[in-house]
């Protein structure tokens, strides 16, 4: 008969249900309990822990292993540490839908595929309603970062909480497909477009909308990534450019070719030399005029 039991036993042992643990759970409510992580019946739900005003409760694998070997509820996870984070009655869509508007905002070639937001504070907000999100420019520049949220009712801020999000996305760029001159315009013959992850960004990266309008602000290698830092916008005029010029004076206009003394965009007033070599002061009509004032 205790032959018996033991095989029962071990029986028992083999065919029960491990349950693999995620490294992170949001949790609704104070109280954390067993339910929250795996399934079981009610009677045999038991309390973990309390969040007790604290936003993130973190407890080592193996003693959330022992606490579940005591009520022989097998468990498993890849995970050293299990975060369970206070989750309130925040909206998090409403979080997640202002930080792709904002990343989409600053980086139109991006592709975002998930956004992840979890709380860094503590705050029971109750029924107040999200009334303003706040992130900084400087939040915009990596794939992880921080925010700050309001809540209140009618346009009036009463609590404010502090999140951390991060985001699964990619970035359509351009990079140089051979060594480009400094000066050079960037079309489709130097540079192509490509997709990359997302990670951290030092300057945004130009999209092909601006080929044919950008040029080279320094040397190119081949592979480089095209943005803002490394290139610059090609003039209307550039400088030694030849421009009709006129002069009017009582009703008289006299008109020449000038050269144009320096870059310059359409509204700017330049110096430009006659072929006398005359000096005149003139403003940039448009990319064939220029009108001495």
């Amino acid at each position: 008969m205790k032959r018996l039991s033991i095989v029962l036993a071990l029986s028992a042992a083999l065919f029960a249900k491990t349950y693999v643990l995620e490294d992170s759970y949001m949790i609704d409510g104070d109280t954390i309990r067993a339910s929250h992580i795996v399934g079981i019946e009610k009677e045999q739900d038991f309390v973990i822990d309390r969040f007790n005003n604290k936003n993130a409760v973190q407890f080592p694998f193996n003693k959330l292993k022992r606490i579940f070997d005591e009520r022989n509820i097998s468990i498993d996870s890849q995970a050293a540490i299990v975060t369970f984070y206070y989750s309130s009655s925040v909206d998090y869509e409403i979080i997640k839908e202002r930080v792709k508007e904002r990343f989409i905002d600053a980086y139109p070639t991006i592709i975002i595929n998930e956004i992840n937001v979890k709380p860094l504070s503590f705050s029971d907000i109750g029924a107040l309603e999200i009334v303003q999100i706040d992130i900084s420019q400087n939040a915009l520049r990596g794939n992880k970062g921080s925010l700050t949220v309001w809540f209140g009712s009618e346009n009036s801020k009463a609590k404010r909480a502090f999140f951390s999000f991060e985001i699964d996305a990619n970035f359509r760029v351009l990079q140089a497909t051979k060594q480009i001159a400094r000066g050079t315009i960037l079309t489709q013959d130097n540079v192509k477009e490509i997709l990359i992850a997302f990670d951290r960004v030092g300057s945004s990266p130009i999209d092909k909308s601006s080929l044919g309008k950008i040029a080279a602000k320094n040397r190119l290698n081949k592979g480089d990534m095209i943005t803002e830092r490394s290139i610059a916008l090609i003039p209307d005029v550039r400088k030694n450019a030849q421009i009709a010029t006129e002069l009017v004076r009582n009703g008289i206009k006299i008109s020449f070719i000038g050269i144009v003394q320096k870059d310059a965009d359409i509204g700017e007033l330049v110096t430009i030399k006659d072929q006398n070599k005359r000096v005149f002061t003139a403003r940039i009509i448009s990319k064939e005029l220029a009108r001495i004032e």
